[in-house]
């Protein structure tokens, strides 16, 4: 889970198992996120209340679900706000995706349309030792000058061949107005 709280709101962002109607055997992991009114709290004497929630959920491609997970999120000063998550399926690697709304936006399932920003171009092998730590975060920030946001994920990558080849890790970076 991920938040951050701007403006009297709170923000968050977790990954939970969708299972839509109608499409049981399409049970994935979709990306849920939560406006929520602090009303003050705790020194308002009021409870905080959940304004707006939705999930941004995985497509089915061609008969293939999508998976979303490890999402992040960050609201800039004028309350526009940004969610960053990794995608998968059967039928490519992870990738680094983003979605953004702005403040305006009163209705819980408008979002932007989805951008993909780059896909991995291997799979993440087991290290030999059983670890196998790929994925762990992403994060969304608000450059203090602009206000534009930077988002960034993890990917894997593969460097020399076989049989002394190993996987590791890296980052890709996106700046994006909104």
């Amino acid at each position: 889970m991920n938040a951050v709280w701007r403006n009297g709101m709170l923000y968050t962002v977790s990954t939970g198992a969708s299972d839509p109607a109608g499409w049981p055997d399409e049970r994935r992991s979709v990306v849920f996120w939560r406006r929520i009114a602090t009303n003050g709290w705790p020194l308002s004497g009021l409870d905080p209340v959940c304004e707006m929630d939705g999930q941004i959920d995985g497509d089915v491609v061609g008969g293939v679900p999508e998976w979303r997970f490890m999402p992040s999120i960050n609201v800039d000063p004028q309350d526009n706000v940004a969610i960053c998550y990794s995608q998968s399926s059967t039928s490519h690697f992870v990738q680094m995706c983003y979605v953004a709304r702005p403040a305006a936006d009163t209705l819980p399932d408008i979002w932007r349309t989805q951008v993909m920003v780059r896909e991995s171009a291997v799979t993440y092998d087991v290290l030999t030792d059983g670890r196998c730590r790929w994925g762990d975060y992403s994060v969304v920030a608000v450059d203090p000058v602009d206000g534009s946001f930077w988002a960034s994920n993890e990917r894997a990558k593969r460097y020399g061949v076989w049989p002394f080849r190993y996987t590791s890790w890296t980052t890709w970076w996106v700046n994006f107005d909104y």
